[in-house]
Parts: C-alpha cells; sequence; structure tokens
C-alpha cells in the first residue's frame, strides 16, 4: 500500500487480528481504516443499522455491491464481494451479475436490487419515482418513502 502503517493501537490491532482470523491476512482496506479504526468501526455500526432496518440480507447485499462495482468498474469490491456472493448463490449467479448479465438464479426481488443498483450507480439523478415503484413491487416494501424522491431536481 502506498501509505505508511499508523502508530499501532488497540483498535487498530483488533482489525488487524480480526483480518488475519476472517481471511488469513491483513487486507488493504484495513490497513487504510488502520489510520482512523473509530470511524471505521462508527462506519459497520451505521451500515449494520441501515441493513437491519433495510431487511436485506447478506444475499441481498452481495448483490447490490457487485451490481455497484461492477458498474462502476471497481475490482477491489468486485473481488471481496463476488466471493460472498458465490457463496450465497454460485459462482456462475456471482460472474453473471458482476458481468451485467441476467442471473436467472436471482429471484424478481434481487434481480430489482440489481437493477436499481446499476441505475443508482450509472446515472443516480435519472432514477425516477416509478423505478423505486419497481423495487416496492418486487417487495422491497420497507423502503424508505424518502426514495421515491430520490432524484433530485435540476439545479436549473
Amino acid at each position: 500500500m502506498f501509505l505508511s502503517a499508523p502508530k499501532p493501537s488497540e483498535a487498530s490491532s483488533a482489525h488487524y487480528a480480526r483480518d488475519i482470523t476472517d481471511d488469513g491476512y491483513v487486507s488493504n482496506l484495513t490497513r487504510l481504516w488502520a489510520w482512523r479504526p473509530d470511524v471505521f468501526d462508527a462506519f459497520l455500526n451505521a451500515r449494520a443499522l441501515l441493513t437491519e432496518k433495510a431487511g436485506l440480507s447478506l444475499r441481498e447485499r452481495a448483490i447490490l455491491v457487485c451490481a455497484s462495482a461492477a458498474n462502476l468498474g471497481d475490482s477491489y469490491c468486485a473481488l471481496a464481494w463476488g466471493t460472498t456472493l458465490a457463496a450465497e448463490t454460485d459462482p456462475t449467479t456471482a460472474a453473471e451479475v458482476l458481468q451485467r448479465k441476467e442471473a436467472s438464479a436471482l429471484s424478481a426481488r434481487e434481480s430489482a436490487l440489481a437493477t436499481w443498483a446499476g441505475q443508482v450507480v450509472r446515472a443516480p439523478n435519472a432514477v425516477t419515482a416509478e423505478d423505486v415503484d419497481r423495487l416496492r413491487g418486487a417487495g422491497m416494501t420497507s423502503m424508505p418513502q424518502c426514495l421515491s424522491r430520490f432524484a433530485w431536481p435540476s439545479p436549473l
């Protein structure tokens, strides 16, 4: 990694140890967050709260991240979350999502999530209330009402 390591701390050491236990190595992402493990912990807590309130399973979160990564061209997240998606589905389905192909093994709800993630990444201001309604129609009934106004008004 191009950044030097921060001064060792109890918090960063705990993050390193978790990576080694979970993955067998310390990831670059963890090395970066070691500069501010308090912020990383706050991010993880916020993500857990949002995930819980949205009613998303690990499989659905993996679909969202992989579809987003595929549309962004983000190889880091594609590799990290593609492994999770392959474990939650199968390698073929994960590859189809990461290649932005239709994945027949996905449910209607999961396909809607993948489509929506792609729309948000490619053109967030073009997402319409109808797009969000398609998510609700596919079973995403716990989505906040504010998402129906996701497309921001033009500044002109």
